[in-house]
């Protein structure tokens, strides 16, 4: 009876000492690996989703670079309904500066997508102040 209870004392101690350690451990790294599992999965959705982004520049054989940038400017904003900028500054024959006292954010956005798209004007500089919520002010730097 000793011997048997030496025994299983014997066996509790390595089962504690080195087999729940190491049970423990391989939990834990199998958590590990999952978590890397999903954030992999998601910056490659990620990734997938940025270069959708990257990959919609305007596609040089359908941009209109024969419009001076203060027309072309003018031209998006009349297409898209919104009233005219408040001020277009020519910044050497290929920019502009915009001023616009009050657009709708919501709008404000997709217009500059359409400049890039339709005439190759990108924004190099943008500044937006929030008039109220959803309304912005914005001083709009663009160039080809």
């Amino acid at each position: 009876m000793l011997i048997a209870a030496g025994v299983a004392i014997v066996i509790g101690l390595l089962y504690f000492a080195l087999l729940k350690p190491l049970y423990d451990n391989l939990e834990e790294r199998r958590s590990r690996v999952e978590g890397n599992v999903n954030a992999i999965a998601w910056m490659q959705t990620a990734a997938g989703e940025a270069k959708s982004l990257q990959g919609g520049a305007a596609d040089p054989s359908t941009v209109d670079t024969s419009q001076a940038p203060l027309t072309a400017v003018e031209r998006v904003f009349r297409e898209a309904g919104l009233k005219a900028p408040d001020r277009v500054d020519p910044v050497g024959s290929k920019g502009a500066r915009v001023q616009l006292s009050e657009i709708a954010f919501d709008k404000l956005i997709p217009v500059l997508d359409n400049l890039q798209r339709q005439t190759g004007l990108q924004v190099t500089s943008l500044n937006v102040n929030t008039q109220r919520p959803g309304v912005v002010s914005a001083r709009i730097s663009l160039e080809r």
